[in-house]
């Protein structure tokens, strides 16, 4: 008996907050913007597209529009590019570039990619956007996703550059923005014109030589005896006036330091490669703990434009004011350095200088 009184005094309070029965019967016609990202803060880059992604329903009616809002000096949002999931694929959903829906659709999962602005105003730094979202009735609703600038780009594989001894038709030129090798015939003929081939050049950061007399050595594009070099191994029209400056260095006492003058003077073999594996291991755990403000606090005032090179780990600085770290494979278990390998490297996304 006490269940029952129970349960029609809850009827009845429920009844008296509304104004009539009807009220709690008829189908609302809110919508509801739920965020699906696995992260409170988003982590983004510069110059790099980034996808949000949320759900959007409605009870009643049909989702007309979604929007985006947000400080778009910082990061721009493109609803035209949005992709959907959930819905009925037999059926073609696009929006337009003020975030219009083709068609009428009650909800959908949305892939939204927004454009992250080189700007270092976003760096070290929560910002918000707002995804909302409008129905056939004019009812909006909205949530929000945070995001933080971060201003590193890592990555992890391994650029071959020279592996033998040939003078021309190798990847001796390396770009750090794109993290990638070329050889002279990617962006030098003197016959034909080649497709990209002045972003090639305006993105190169390093060339290396090596000679088989054991010259291993790392220059600035722009260093006017690359040139000379070049052309005495048969490599003509490149120009060092026409390329841009880069500075670097060589970072000691990191990483597996340590175990360099035992690696130079062991001549047993197998001990000797157990030695380079280990420094292998701890110059890998030192490079992952490399972040925004150790590349912010390099210090270039002693850089050069050519260096020598016996492996490890080098910072460089391009024209435009950026810093990286490159590690550069050392020499063999039988001190050899071919191939030339770029390890991993790490580089800003814009400039902090």
């Amino acid at each position: 008996m006490k269940k029952i009184l129970s349960l029609l005094m809850l009827t009845a309070c429920i009844l008296a907050a509304c104004t009539s029965v009807d009220d709690t019967l008829k189908p609302s016609d809110d919508i509801y913007v739920s965020v699906l990202e696995t992260q409170d803060t988003v982590r983004v880059i510069p110059g790099d597209t980034v996808h949000f992604h949320f759900m959007v329903s409605t009870n009643n009616g049909a989702i007309t529009r979604i929007e985006f809002v947000s400080d778009e000096s910082i990061i721009e949002g493109h609803p035209e590019k949005m992709t959907f999931s959930l819905i009925d694929t037999t059926m073609v959903l696009t929006a337009d570039t003020e975030g219009y829906l083709s068609r009428e659709v009650s909800s959908l999962i949305v892939d939204y990619p927004c454009y992250v602005k080189s700007n270092p105003a976003i760096l070290g730094n929560t910002q918000q956007i707002t995804f909302r979202a409008t129905n056939k009735q004019g009812n909006r609703g909205e949530n929000y996703i945070r995001f933080r600038g971060y201003n590193t780009k890592k990555y992890s594989t391994r650029v071959t550059l020279i592996n033998n001894y040939s003078a021309s038709g190798k990847s001796r030129f390396f770009s750090l923005p794109n993290y990638r090798a070329y050889t002279e015939n990617s962006f030098l003929r003197e016959d034909t014109v080649i497709d990209g081939a002045e972003e090639i050049k305006q993105n190169i950061s390093l060339v290396f030589r090596y000679n088989s007399s054991g010259d291993y050595h790392m220059y600035s594009p722009a260093n006017p005896e690359l040139q000379t070099y070049l052309e005495s191994i048969g490599i003509t029209g490149y120009n060092a006036e026409e390329m841009n400056p880069s500075s670097f260095y060589r970072i000691e006492g990191v990483g597996g330091h340590q175990l360099n003058d035992s690696i130079a003077n062991e001549t047993d073999t197998t001990k000797k490669l157990a030695l380079i594996n280990r420094r292998k291991t701890l110059d890998t755990e030192w490079f992952d703990t490399v972040d925004d403000a150790y590349l912010e606090q390099l210090d270039f005032s002693q850089a050069a434009d050519y260096i020598e090179v016996t492996g490890g780990f080098y910072a460089i600085r391009t024209d435009d004011g950026r810093h990286g770290i490159i590690w550069v494979s050392y020499p063999n278990v039988f001190d050899n350095p071919i191939p030339i390998t770029i390890e991993r490297g790490i580089y800003q996304a814009v400039s902090t200088e």
